[in-house]
């Protein structure tokens, strides 16, 4: 993996801050407040060395080895001081389990370092770093060079827009799009160089590591497979498009020269997929033990409302497009018509509606009603995560029906495994149309880490106990 240079040398200067933190503190502490020998022995000195490097990840979490969060004041400050704050909580808990004597003293050392990290991360990384990196920029020090997919009138937007920002430190070398009669032709400083699918010659030739694809007037299936030859190049590829508007305002997106933009990352996720089943496994497990008394009471619920078995299992489509039985509590009356529900989704798939459930629908139970308000009928599929047919978060599953009449950019959704809950559930739930349910999905997958799978969980849970969106 190639470290960006610059990243490098802030992860050198982070080392380098936290670790005269340190010793700052234990300074003050031992030979200005007490006025002590500080002992080479001592535990708390050792742990201190180490333990306050666990701010690093936070600071990667956080984004702040990024351009755009450093030059961005406001935030570089809001998200500085909650990764340092996180930071020291860990430190404090390793603490507090390690050292069960003079815990009073302790706190105090760990205070006075903190405190040394505010003062030093604030004077170096908020006042110094940006203005040495905005000096550098403005003597052209700092460059990149940028190739822009589309050389219609968004495109030329995103390219002025670009060139003018005085964050930006792109270097745009051109356009490549479809329309052969525009090779050639300049658009203010740039030229339209050639055909999108000469990208790995103009690639080659220009030495370009960075990818903006800039259009709005084109149909999903065909921006679908500009998005796949240009990812196939494995450089950084970044969109900004209409078809992603949605993603783009809810999401915390990448910055291009100041634009939000969705990045494709060429990042193997086998690793995390490995790591993710094994979590999912035991969260599934202690869910269904925990929620277990609740699973009985609705049971008998669902046997008193209605004739018919506790479960509702259709046949659902998963990872590669394969089917599986998925386990839900069962909300209508017992062999109800579907017909009513396939015609209703395949509309909403065509026409790109608001994925809104049928209201007054005659099939639903009473108790049904409220286990589908609250989505406490999805409960039962913690099993098909057990059975590693699914995993807490992810797109969710779709009947084979919906599948016929998806578009082919749709079903990228079916890359991994189907979820209990995703990143459209929790912006916006029922009330986001078709295809920007699919752009969420489709940022999820690219996307998809521990820290987003844990955020989106813990996100779920206002949206389940208050049913928004839930019918």
């Amino acid at each position: 993996m190639n470290i960006p240079r610059h990243k490098l040398l802030l992860l050198i200067l982070d080392i380098i801050i936290i670790t005269l933190a340190v010793m700052a503190g234990h300074f003050l502490y031992f030979h200005v407040i007490y006025q002590t020998p500080n002992p080479t022995n001592d535990h708390l000195f050792h742990s201190e060395d180490f333990l306050f490097f666990s701010l690093l990840p936070f600071f990667l979490s956080y984004k702040l080895y990024r351009y755009h969060v450093i030059l961005n004041l406001p935030r570089h400050i809001s998200t500085l001081t909650k990764a340092i704050i996180n930071g020291f909580a860990v430190v404090l808990f390793v603490e507090f389990l390690i050292k069960s004597k003079d815990l009073f003293s302790g706190r105090v050392l760990l205070l006075v370092i903190l405190v040394f990290l505010f003062l030093l991360f604030f004077i170096v990384r908020v006042l110094l770093v940006p203005a040495v990196y905005q000096f550098l920029l403005n003597r052209h020090l700092v460059t990149k060079r940028l190739l822009i997919i589309g050389a219609g009138e968004y495109g030329r937007e995103m390219a002025t827009y670009i060139s003018k920002s005085k964050k930006s430190y792109y270097e745009i070398i051109g356009f490549l799009d479809d329309d052969d009669e525009k090779i050639g032709h300049r658009i203010n400083e740039w030229t339209i160089i050639s055909s999108i699918k000469n990208i790995n010659t103009v690639l080659a030739n220009y030495h370009v590591k960075d990818i903006l694809i800039a259009i709005n007037n084109i149909e999903n299936n065909r921006l679908n497979e500009i998005i796949r030859l240009v990812r196939s190049t494995g450089q950084n590829v970044f969109i900004v498009s209409k078809h992603f508007k949605d993603v783009s305002e809810k999401l915390d997106m990448e910055e291009v020269g100041n634009i939000n933009a969705f990045k494709i990352r060429s990042v193997d996720k086998s690793v995390y997929d490995m790591f993710a089943n094994i979590y999912d496994f035991i969260f599934a497990a202690l869910a269904i033990i925990i929620t277990f008394p609740l699973w009985i009471i609705i049971i008998l619920a669902i046997k008193q409302s209605s004739k018919g078995p506790v479960f509702y299992k259709p046949v659902v489509v998963g990872k590669n497009q394969k089917v599986f039985k998925m386990f839900k509590f069962r909300t209508m009356y017992h062999n109800a018509d579907t017909t009513i529900h396939k015609k209703y989704v395949e509309s909403i798939i065509r026409n790109n509606d608001l994925t809104e459930k049928l209201t007054n629908d005659p099939r639903i139970t009473s108790v049904g009603r409220f286990l589908r308000k609250y989505s406490i009928d999805e409960f039962p599929q913690l099993i098909n995560v057990l059975r590693c047919d699914m995993k807490l978060v992810g797109p969710r599953p779709c009947l084979q029906y919906e599948v016929n009449v998806m578009e082919d950019w749709h079903k990228q959704r079916f890359i991994v495994k189907p979820g209990l809950t995703g990143l459209w559930q929790i912006n916006g739930r029922n009330l986001v149309p078709f295809n920007e349910q699919i752009a969420f999905d489709i940022f999820y997958i690219e996307n998809r880490t521990f820290r987003m799978d844990f955020e989106i969980l813990l996100k779920t849970i206002p949206v389940v106990l208050f049913g928004k969106g839930g019918k």
